[in-house]
């Protein structure tokens, strides 16, 4: 088979089952620049996982910044000897990911995170179960923050005297982003597709979904799984890829 397979595990037991003889991979390695090397030293389980977002089409990956640039890694030597003091300000994947990478790279970092559990966006997938691959690369991003020498800080919001006192070498902005609204009377108490995750019950039966995009869908599909009459509206014809 070939298409998605990535799961050292899940490989292994499909061979011993005999249901395949071999697989062909691809994304896995586009993911993992040491996937091999990671299972060979028995570390499976810190091989970076797929999304299966389709973005390598496109000659990028969304979970490797390496993937593509072999090239270039001369530029961002890991060892260099030089260990620098690296605040990231934001736990989403985008400040996870920052983290590990200025730590393998020898810096001492700080994360601070204004929430009280690290994953910022990507914790949406905690509920919906059709965005298990984000969950999986969530926990995993977590999972490998935890195993190494990076100082979180949970329920903090840094004013800026904060981190001038720290007197950190290089700060790394990972905010996030806010939803956009629309300038029409009555959406001042509009909820946003994030706030319906975890909270559909508080919804009323009829919902109206303004976006098409893949926010807008997956908000809609989620509330509709969950016994909603929802409506979606878009200024365009919903698309699966944009």
């Amino acid at each position: 088979p070939v298409g998605g397979y990535a799961d050292p595990d899940c490989m292994e037991k499909f061979l011993q089952e005999g249901k395949s003889d071999f697989f062909s991979i691809a994304r896995g390695f586009i993911c993992e620049d040491q996937y091999i090397e990671k299972i060979q030293a028995d570390h499976a389980s810190s091989i970076t996982p797929c999304i299966l977002c389709n973005k390598c089409h496109g000659a990028h990956c969304t979970v490797n910044p390496m993937a593509g640039l072999a090239h270039k890694k001369d530029l961002l030597p890991r060892g260099s000897g030089i260990s620098k003091k690296v605040a990231v300000i934001g736990g989403g994947p985008s400040g996870l990911r920052a983290a590990i990478e200025a730590s393998d790279k020898g810096h001492q970092v700080v994360l601070f995170e204004k929430e009280t559990r690290l994953g910022g966006q990507a914790n949406i997938a905690d509920h919906a179960w059709f965005k298990w691959p984000m969950k999986r690369y969530k926990d995993w991003l977590i999972r490998e923050v935890e195993r190494r020498d990076i100082d979180v800080h949970l329920g903090a919001a840094p004013e800026p005297d904060r981190i001038r006192k720290g007197n950190y070498d290089a700060i790394i902005l990972a905010l996030g982003s806010k939803p956009k609204s629309i300038p029409v009377p009555g959406t001042e108490d509009a909820w946003t597709a994030e706030d319906v995750f975890g909270r559909e019950q508080d919804l009323g039966h009829n919902v109206v979904v303004i976006g098409g995009s893949s926010t807008g869908r997956e908000a809609a599909l989620y509330l509709a799984n969950h016994g909603h009459n929802v409506t979606m509206l878009t200024r365009d014809q919903a698309v699966l890829f944009e």
